[in-house]
């Protein structure tokens, strides 16, 4: 399907596309990636295949500035004043809920997309 002109639709697509991007990133750090490779990954798996040269080219900056995945935790975690430990383990558990519960919602929106033929995959 095709998308014609800024709408509600194009929004909704393009929101679904970035929380994949996301889940794909913690689901890749869950099998135990560092933060890098896991979100260059899943910016290949998820939304490179909808981006010329000049986006792919600015994702390429964002790669360069993810941090490791120990500081990526840390800002993640709420509780300053716990431990870095125990920050770090609550980020875990909240990404393996939001990967378990994110997945399989980003999957029934996709089809439900491909379905009623607003999937567009054309490249912006």
């Amino acid at each position: 399907g095709m998308i014609t002109g800024p709408s509600g639709v194009e929004g909704l697509l393009w929101m679904r596309r970035s929380i994949d991007l996301v889940a794909v990133m913690m689901a890749k750090m869950l099998e135990g990636m560092e933060t890098k490779p896991a979100i260059q990954a899943s910016y290949t798996d998820t939304l490179q295949p909808y981006h010329k040269f000049l986006l792919r080219s600015t994702f390429g900056a964002v790669f360069r500035g993810t941090p490791p995945k120990q500081d990526f935790l840390l800002r993640l975690a709420p509780a300053p004043e716990a431990s870095q430990e125990e920050r770090r383990d609550a980020s875990w558990k909240d990404i393996g809920v939001f990967v378990k519960v994110a997945i399989p919602i980003l999957k029934t929106w996709k089809d439900l997309f491909v379905e009623l033929d607003i999937e567009d995959s054309r490249k912006i």
